[in-house]
Formats: structure tokens, C-alpha cells, sequence
């Protein structure tokens, strides 16, 4: 059923004029509603009737209050009525997170005809209760590192209108739960899955009005207190998404956050800020936001399709391609290494080669190379080794000429996204596999 109905469902008062009104506060994490009742609508006269009104505005909160969060930016593409219609979110999680919310006594409007009650409710829990994973996922590492200094934390700097990618024009960037840091080549630097779930850190956003003081950091101390005395300051080059909340760093500045274990811990940890305009850190809402569904896939751009072809026509055992929303992705299934190591048997090496072949006649779009294990041994040791064997076939990638180094990245999940039973022979072969996917702009 979809949402909008399921919350039509609640209670309502349907000659009663009964609305709301209020905005995120994105630099709190908190939503400032007020909901407010038109006495005469009601057939309620003050001060007799005061109880009564109060009353009929408690049973009416649930359902303002739900249509109002439905429509809370969680990434570029998505707000929360999208999670709760594709299933990764429940209405009793939102009735949950509503009941939480903190009332202010009701207040009369000067005219006596309004009765208003105030709620306050913070949305840092949605972002917690959003990770459903364990274990993160290891931020990109690079095949061509450079020297970097251990920051304490990373401070974006994007308040001013940014070139949004993919797009004609520009426009500020928006705030979300969770936002992605993409670079100038369109690697991914930033995910929630990389976001440790025991770290009590999460990004925070600002804005430029006080951040800047005197002292040793030249920080505020509620910026510092997120992003440290020592951040890697840098300036956003642009901006993406559907909603443009992506920041996009230089390359020269990403990389000196991949290049470095500190500063990769960094991300897992959430000690980022984001400097945006004021006018977009507090969003006004009235009764009903607009919402429908996030868009679907994307339709493949003709580069991708003439990639697939050709690497449909190589005819390889255990290689699925598959075109979706970021690109052309090869997986690799049952992809054979030594036992418990990186190093690959020459016949896959033969196989890696003919890819290669095909990959190097379409030079564009960078590339992530992304290792994944069956469910053996231990978290930790699976997440090192699903890395260490995506680093090997994209170190490989770079010798045969596929891409420079510098255009390839790599990500270990260990046993986190399996794709059959590892109850299985069968399902363990499958899910140990190696993922080469060509990012292309254009389906960003």
C-alpha cells in the first residue's frame, strides 16, 4: 500500500482546520514543527475549551508530523517516503522516531482564535538507525599514493553556488543524512556503509557564520569539536545528485584523504564537516511535501552499450556484465587465487587479459575494483583479503594498460554482499568474486 495512504489512515478531522508548519535544522539535526488548531473550525471556545483542543491536536500530531518527515532528504536520490516504500524503512520506525519528540506547552494566538502546540525532535537517530551494517565498508585506497599529513578531521567548504555535474549550471548544495564525497574523476571517496556504527561520530553541517575565530585551530569549538584542531581544509570543486548534495573534492585533496590510513579512518569514523549556505541549513515545510518515488535505473549510455557487446561477444565462463546506475560493472564469479592469498592462478590472469583488451578501447570513465569473499575465517581477515585481491587484479588492470593508476581504485567487502547461500559449495564459489566497474559521468 503506499505510504501516503497508509498515513491518511490515521486519524483525521475532516471539518476541523488543523495544519503544520516548521523546518529542519540541519546544523541541530532537528525538526521544529508547530501544529496548530483553528478554535471556531472546531466548535471549541477558550478557556473552557482549552483541554478539548489540546486533545484533539495530540491525536492529530502522529499524522502531520509523519507526512512532514516523509520528506527528509536521506541521500541524493532518496528521502524517507522512498525508503519506506522500497522496504528499508517502516512506518513504525517513523512513529517511533515521532514519539520521541519533545512538546512545548500550547500557546494562543493573540486574536484567541489559534491554539498551537510545539514539538522539537531530533533526526540523529534516523541516521543510526539507518546503518544496518557491522562492519564497514574499507574507504577507496589508491594504487598511487601520496604523501599526506595525519588531519584530524575534514572540513568541506562548499556555501558558495557549485557546477553541478552531469548538468548545465549551478546551484548551492543541500544538505542529507547521508551525503557521498565523490572527486573531479568521479570516484567514490564517501558512502554511508563506510561509516563505522559504533563511532559516535556522524557529519555535521555549518554554516559560515561564526565558524572562524581566533586561536590555535582558527575553529569555532562546536566545529572543532567534530573536525579537530588540525583538519584538511578544502574547497568543494562542484557538486552532484538528482538533489545536489554530493560535494566533489579535487583530486589532489582526495587523494590526500585515501592516501593515508589516518585520514581514511577519518570517513569510517564521520569526523567531517560541511560549510553551506544558511539558506539552505534551515528547510522550511508546510502540511504535505511533495514526495514520489526515487527515480529508477538509469537507461545506459551508448559507450556502455558498445563496452558490453563487446564484452558479451568474448564469451567467458563465470563473467556477468551488467550496466546500471554508476556504470558497466564485469563480475567476475569464482575468480581463482591461491588459498588465502592474492595471487592468482594463470588461467584467470588469461581471462583478466582479454577484459583488459576490450577496456582499453573505451578509455573513458574511471574505475573501481571491488573484492568480495565467501563467509570464511574471520570478519577482519575476510575484509583484508577481499582488499588485497582487488588490489591485485586492479594492479594488474594498470600493467596491461587499462586505465593509469591514479584513475583505478579499490574496495575490500569481505563477506558483506553475497550473492548466493554460503551454505553452499556452490554459493561460496559464487560469492568470491572480483567487480570491475566503469564509472560513467553521464548516468551519474
Amino acid at each position: 500500500m503506499p505510504v501516503l495512504l497508509l498515513l491518511a489512515g490515521l486519524p483525521c478531522f475532516a471539518q476541523t482546520d488543523v495544519g503544520i508548519s516548521g523546518e529542519v535544522l540541519w546544523d541541530r539535526m532537528e525538526v521544529n514543527a508547530v501544529i496548530s488548531l483553528d478554535l471556531a473550525s472546531a466548535g471549541i471556545r477558550i478557556p473552557a475549551g482549552r483541554t478539548q483542543a489540546e486533545s484533539l491536536l495530540a491525536a492529530e500530531y502522529l499524522r502531520l508530523i509523519g507526512t512532514a518527515l516523509l520528506g527528509i532528504q536521506v541521500d541524493s536520490s532518496r528521502v524517507i517516503g522512498d525508503l519506506i516504500a522500497g522496504g528499508e524503512w517502516t512506518l513504525a520506525d517513523l512513529e517511533a522516531l515521532a514519539l520521541g519528540a519533545r512538546a512545548v506547552p500550547s500557546t494562543l494566538s493573540p486574536s484567541l482564535d489559534r491554539l498551537s502546540v510545539s514539538y522539537i525532535l531530533g533526526i540523529s537517530g534516523i541516521s543510526g538507525a539507518l546503518l544496518r551494517h557491522r562492519i564497514p565498508i574499507e574507504p577507496p585506497r589508491t594504487l598511487s599514493p601520496v604523501a599526506a599529513p595525519a588531519f584530524t578531521g575534514i572540513l568541506i567548504i562548499a556555501s558558495d553556488p557549485q557546477r553541478v555535474h552531469g548538468r548545465e549550471g549551478s546551484a548551492l548544495m543541500r544538505p542529507a543524512l547521508f551525503p557521498k564525497i565523490w572527486d573531479t574523476e568521479m570516484n567514490l571517496i564517501f558512502e554511508k556503509n563506510m561509516l563505522d556504527p559504533a563511532a559516535a561520530g556522524r557529519m555535521r553541517y555549518f554554516t559560515r557564520d561564526g565558524i572562524f575565530v581566533g586561536g590555535p585551530s582558527g575553529l569555532s569549538p562546536e566545529v572543532a569539536a567534530v573536525v579537530g584542531d588540525r583538519p584538511l581544509r578544502v574547497f568543494a570543486h562542484g557538486v552532484f545528485g538528482a538533489s545536489p548534495t554530493d560535494p566533489i573534492l579535487g583530486r589532489d585533496d582526495a587523494l590526500a584523504i585515501i592516501s593515508r590510513e589516518e585520514n581514511r579512518r577519518l570517513l569510517r569514523e564521520g569526523k567531517v564537516a560541511i560549510i553551506l549556505d544558511s539558506s539552505v541549513i534551515r528547510e522550511q515545510f508546510r502540511a504535505l511535501p511533495e514526495w514520489r518515488p526515487a527515480r529508477g535505473p538509469v537507461a545506459a549510455s551508448v559507450p556502455l552499450n558498445e563496452m558490453r557487446g563487446s564484452l558479451d561477444d568474448l564469451g567467458l565462463d563465470d563473467v556477468g556484465v551488467n550496466v546500471g546506475r554508476q556504470g558497466l560493472t564485469i563480475t567476475m564469479d569464482g575468480i581463482l587465487f591461491q588459498p588465502d592469498s592474492a595471487e592468482m592462478i594463470p588461467g584467470e590472469l588469461d581471462k583478466i587479459r582479454e577484459i583488459a583488451e576490450v577496456l582499453r578501447n573505451f578509455p573513458e570513465g574511471s574505475i573501481v575494483v571491488s573484492g568480495h569473499t565467501a563467509l570464511a575465517g574471520s570478519p577482519e581477515g575476510r575484509m583484508q583479503l577481499s582488499l588485497q585481491r582487488a588490489t591485485a587484479v586492479a594492479e594488474y588492470l594498470v600493467t596491461l594498460g587499462v586505465r593509469t593508476a591514479d584513475r583505478i581504485s579499490v574496495r575490500g567487502y569481505g563477506a558483506d554482499m553475497p550473492l548466493a547461500d554460503n551454505d553452499t559449495d556452490e554459493g561460496r564459489r559464487i560469492n568470491r568474486r572480483v567487480e570491475i566497474t566503469v564509472l560513467d559521468p553521464d548516468s551519474f
